[in-house]
């Protein structure tokens, strides 16, 4: 039966010949199509805990943490700050704020140590009742010693699960216990040591070769992932609507012309090509006829879920929906709160031009200052610029803003609040003196157009205006209530001496 541990099978391991009659082509870790059950699946699912990795001039491992989904009217803000998630595992305790994973921020990142042990992450502290825990709750795998494949998903290096399957000629990243590299056709670049539990760790930039070989093969196995042969690559490039929760899946309206491309895994390649609409499909033959890359445009008339399959192979999902209305999304941009500030009777929105905020008359005290929406946690942004300098603030609160504000009365400043997606808005503070010049500057320029023409005569009145343009004393004069005192004395002034 030869050297083989298993009865059953007549050869020993990898050395079988398919030209012999008892040669079986075996379950391995390299399959020609990829119409295999195998599929690339990484950790990065919307309610999952999943491992990363963090490749730069350092290399470091941290675990990524969905989001809270939407609070509701109850919960507010401030009652995150005292729950949190923690983490323990490999000797070491880490946590993580609830207010890391509030609605809007994506996605929390913990650093965490490499270690062959599982991480435990369990909620603590107080959260509020209407939170479920349960996605921040279990264990996650640690690391294989022999490798962990990671795959660039979305800008980062997601850990794949096990099983899954990668593609001849891919790039991908591998941790692993230092002497246990990858084979060398993955023409394998590593980096440096990291140490944890006696364990030395190293990462690895490898790029797959196109063509498996049996050192590949064995290695794959190793480390629990399935080689594949290249396949061609779909992507919707139209812009989605929406996205659906929590599947992420891209939305687009129905009727709506759609263009998808497609990427071959070599010049010239042919592929069938098939549309899938709820229950039914229609199949095209595509081709890269002189690059890799092909288009093709559909369209979609009924609302539904709906997926591509490229060479009987199942990708691109998306769901189709009817497009809003007009009044529709003036609806829905409606229930959206944008940021005003109401100064007295003057109110400043959001993208519209500054408004001006007159000096006061030095009677009267500054008027009231109201800033919605009157959120609690909402925070802002200051921006000013004057004739004495400007500066930035951020993370203000209502009240804050509003002392700040107060600061520029009756000076000249530009002033510029942003409240992030609610929006920005500006104010133009005005000094006194800016004010009154402003005031009269149409009664000048009448003034100027008029000493710019023909001379009306050598009265008083018209020297005194004349004057006012040139001579600030003057203007004073000739802006003054009483000003029937001066008069004379101006006038004899400007004649000046007789002879």
């Amino acid at each position: 039966m030869g050297l083989s541990p298993d009865p059953g099978f007549a050869h020993n391991k990898h050395s079988a010949k398919p030209d012999c009659e008892l040669y079986h082509p075996g379950l391995t870790n390299y399959a020609s199509s990829p119409t295999i059950a195998a599929v690339a699946s990484a950790e990065d699912g919307p309610d999952e805990i999943g491992m990363c990795l963090e490749d730069g001039e350092s290399w470091t491992t941290y675990l990524r943490f969905p989001e809270l989904s939407d609070l509701g009217k109850e919960v507010r803000l401030r009652s995150l700050q005292t729950g949190s998630v923690e983490v323990e595992g490999a000797g070491v305790r880490l946590s993580v704020s609830l207010m890391e994973l509030r609605p809007g921020i994506g996605s929390a990142r913990l650093l965490v140590p490499p270690t062959v042990a599982s991480y435990s992450v369990a909620p603590r502290g107080v959260w509020p009742s209407s939170i479920s825990q349960a996605p921040w709750k279990g264990t996650v795998r640690g690391l294989n010693p022999r490798g962990t494949v990671f795959r660039i998903r979305r800008g980062e290096w997601v850990r794949l699960k096990d099983d899954s399957a990668v593609e001849l000629g891919e790039e991908l990243r591998i941790v692993a216990e230092s002497l246990n590299a990858p084979p060398e056709s993955c023409s394998p670049k590593q980096t440096g040591e990291v140490s944890h539990n006696r364990l030395n760790w190293r990462m690895w930039r490898i790029v797959l070769p196109v063509e498996c070989n049996l050192a590949l093969e064995r290695w794959a196995e190793g480390i629990r992932v399935v080689v594949l042969e290249p396949t061609w690559k779909l992507s919707i490039l139209s812009i989605p609507q929406a996205f659906a929760s929590p599947s992420r899946v891209p939305i687009f309206g129905v009727r709506e012309t759609l263009i998808a491309k497609l990427q071959s895994p070599q010049p010239g390649a042919q592929t069938s090509l098939s549309l899938n609409v709820g229950a039914s499909g229609q199949k095209v033959a595509v081709g890269a006829l002189s690059g890799t890359t092909a288009f093709v445009s559909f369209t979609v008339a009924w609302p539904g879920a709906n997926h591509f399959e490229v060479s009987d192979r199942t990708t691109g999902w998306f769901e189709t929906e009817p497009k809003a209305t007009i009044a529709e999304l003036r609806k829905s941009l409606g229930t959206v709160p944008i940021l005003k500030v109401i100064i007295g009777n003057s109110v400043a929105e959001t993208w519209k031009a500054p408004l001006e905020i007159p000096a006061l008359d030095g009677v009267n005290e500054p008027p009231n200052i109201e800033i919605v929406p009157a959120l609690e946690d909402l925070r802002l942004s200051l921006h000013w610029e004057g004739s004495s300098g400007g500066g930035y603030e951020e993370g203000l609160t209502r009240e804050s803003l509003k002392n700040r504000l107060l600061r520029f009365w009756g000076k000249d400043v530009e002033v510029r609040i942003s409240a992030g997606a609610l929006g920005w808005l500006g104010l133009l503070f005005r000094s006194p003196k800016r004010r009154g010049i402003e005031l009269t500057n149409k009664r000048v320029l009448r003034w100027a157009s008029i000493a710019a023409g023909s001379e009306p005569g050598s009265n008083g009145a018209w020297m005194l205006r004349r004057a006012s343009v040139t001579d600030l004393k003057c203007l004073r004069v000739a802006q003054g209530k009483n000003r029937s005192r001066w008069t004379a004395l101006a006038i004899n002034h400007l004649k000046g001496p007789k002879g």
